[in-house]
């Protein structure tokens, strides 16, 4: 069963994940329908249809479904005898902190210019919690124990490279954060491009293929960073759609307060001065935040749910937002 599909727009060529047969590399002709007496399918008003690959002329309204989302047309043609979800998935948790350099708009994390001080990340398959921690004056050592590993590099370029070795490692096919759509993955591209490089920013992808697109959001337009083969579900957009009741705070403590008992850990001042002052509790700041995470799909089981649902209607797991995506692969 396909647990990712990303298509290329240059190249005119989809990237496939199954978990059975692994990656595949294709080009695609999709699927579309026109009237014939003979046809072994009907439209909803009961007009006999026959399938075909081509169409002469795409304004003619002679032709059905071709307006259905690319990457919907070809998870339906490839795989509607299924709703199965796959036997498995890598599903990683990720949350970063920087240090505070202005205010976190679009523009700023676009080119940003605090440095990533630590990546806390958790591994569902493992079980285990990962910190990268930026240790400059190199006063630490690393620890493991059982369930979690710190992590401390000598320099931000370090970090950041380690990181992307520990991502390659754990070879996730779903990510999720708070807030991570608009702060900690293109933060972490962005910031990736400026120390490393650009090549090096591709190895977020398992096909490295990482684009940043401009899309409308609840009518406003967004730069959003796609990370090619790697499905991308922000867990604060999958707790607003599926709770539907307005909230006090959208906070990650409050909310895990709330629905997990589970709240951030307290400190007093900024994060800056804690980095500074207070590394262990730094850390524990930042590996809470995943934890927190942890438990609500733990309790709320969106994460599950999405999938679920995108194996029923074969659309991609993004597609979990848009109703018209999901009915027309239903």
């Amino acid at each position: 069963m396909y647990q990712s599909v990303y298509y290329d727009r240059e190249e005119y060529q989809y990237y496939l994940r199954d978990d059975k047969r692994g990656w595949k590399v294709f080009k695609y002709s999709p699927t579309y329908y026109v009237a014939h007496p003979d046809g072994e399918m009907e439209t909803l008003d009961g007009t006999k249809v026959v399938p075909v690959k081509k169409m002469d002329n795409y304004k003619d309204p002679k032709y059905f479904e071709k307006d259905v989302d690319k990457d919907t047309r070809v998870l339906v043609d490839l795989y509607h005898e299924s709703d199965d979800t796959p036997s498995y998935h890598n599903l990683v948790y990720l949350d970063i902190e920087c240090e505070i350099a202005g205010a976190l708009t679009p523009e700023n994390i676009k080119d940003p210019k605090g440095k990533i001080t630590s990546v806390a990340l958790y591994d569902n398959n493992s079980k285990k919690y990962y910190c990268l921690i930026l240790d400059e004056q190199q006063l630490m050592t690393e620890a493991k124990s059982e369930g979690k590993e710190v992590i401390p590099y000598k320099s931000e370029k370090d970090l950041l490279s380690g990181f992307l070795d520990v991502w390659i490692k754990l070879d996730p096919t779903i990510i999720s954060g708070w807030n991570s759509e608009f702060f900690d993955i293109p933060y972490l591209y962005y910031r990736i491009k400026k120390v490393l490089s650009e090549d090096m920013a591709q190895f977020l992808s398992p096909i490295k293929k990482v684009k940043s697109t401009n899309i409308f959001d609840a009518g406003n337009m967004v730069e959003y960073v796609g990370i090619g083969g790697i499905n991308h579900l922000d867990y604060m957009n999958l707790f607003k759609k599926f709770i539907t009741k307005q909230e006090s705070s959208y906070a990650l403590g409050n909310i895990g307060e709330k629905y997990v008992k589970l709240g951030k850990i307290e400190y007093k001042g900024s994060l800056d001065k804690l980095f500074r002052e207070d590394i262990n509790t730094f850390i524990e700041y930042n590996i809470r935040d995943v934890e927190i995470l942890v438990e609500l799909e733990k309790q709320l089981k969106f994460i599950e749910l999405t999938v679920t649902i995108a194996h029923l209607c074969h659309t991609t797991y993004e597609s979990i937002y848009y109703s018209t995506v999901l009915n027309d692969g239903a």
